[in-house]
């Protein structure tokens, strides 16, 4: 259970070194449009997908891992 928690923390260095390259390369952003979002500069709304993949990768691997002890 704990190298499963350690793969997912590798994970998440990862996805968060390149988190502005993604973002180029799916070219998705949220503008301000100052009615009710006020920032200056387009922000990547990434932060739902990287919860949505530490859920499914941690249960993935913790399915693989039990899978392979039993």
């Amino acid at each position: 259970m704990i190298y499963n928690f350690f793969i997912v923390i590798i994970f998440n260095i990862i996805f968060l070194l390149f988190y502005s390259k993604i973002a180029k390369l799916i070219n998705i952003y949220d503008k301000g449009d100052n009615l009710r979002k006020f920032q200056k500069n387009p922000v990547p709304p990434l932060g739902g997908l990287i919860i949505i993949s530490n859920i499914s990768l941690f249960f993935f691997i913790n399915y693989i891992f039990q899978f392979n002890q039993d």
